[in-house]
């Protein structure tokens, strides 16, 4: 079994040296290499890996914070806004994106 993926062709009993096994991966994951597994030899070649594409909470900045309710995972495209503490200007977007199991460039307060 490849975590965080399902099979996508016939399911069978047995199968036969050179049979193929495709996967994809469940939602919010994203495969790596390969889709599918081959019989070789009475053994499955390595399979894919589907690597969580979703963000944990947007990480705290020096001199302000996240505005509203931070959630535990955020979507591939969801975003985060901050401001800076009173007496602080901040450099660089107000916003941060979560793509591909990272958030883009935080900002700063000064």
């Amino acid at each position: 079994d490849i975590p965080n993926a399902y099979i996508t062709s016939t399911k069978q009993k047995r199968y036969l040296p050179g049979a193929r096994v495709q996967y994809e991966c469940e939602s919010n994951f994203q495969m790596m290499g390969g889709n599918y597994v081959t019989c070789t030899d009475g053994e499955w070649s390595r399979g894919p890996i589907c690597r969580d594409v979703t963000c944990g909470p947007p990480p705290e900045i020096a001199g302000g914070k996240v505005r509203g309710v931070k959630k535990s995972r955020y979507l591939p495209g969801e975003s985060a806004h901050y401001q800076c503490w009173r007496g602080f200007e901040m450099t660089g977007a107000s916003s941060i994106a979560c793509q591909n199991g990272t958030w883009t460039e935080l900002p700063k307060c000064k």
